[in-house]
């Protein structure tokens, strides 16, 4: 059994992303684990800076979590 290969995010995706969530850049950091975050946050929103394959990793785990709760919440509209 072969690992998923880890896409890249264009820094536009990252925006979209960190924005979806309502989370600000020091806020979308933290929750990466960077130590200088909303510098760094910045930096990927530009392109100035890539982010690593773990990163990329758990931003596609957050897109995926909040793709989940998206469509919770649409089955519970129709339900009612």
């Amino acid at each position: 059994m072969t690992a998923d290969p880890v896409r890249t995010m264009t820094p536009q995706e990252i925006c979209i992303l960190r924005e979806s969530l309502g989370l600000t850049r020091a806020e979308f950091g933290r929750e990466l684990g960077y130590a200088h975050t909303r510098q760094r946050i910045w930096e990927l929103e530009l392109g100035k800076k890539q982010p690593s394959s773990a990163v990329i990793k758990l931003m596609q785990m957050m897109m995926e979590k909040k793709n989940r709760m998206t469509q919770m919440a649409e089955i519970r509209v129709h339900n009612f």
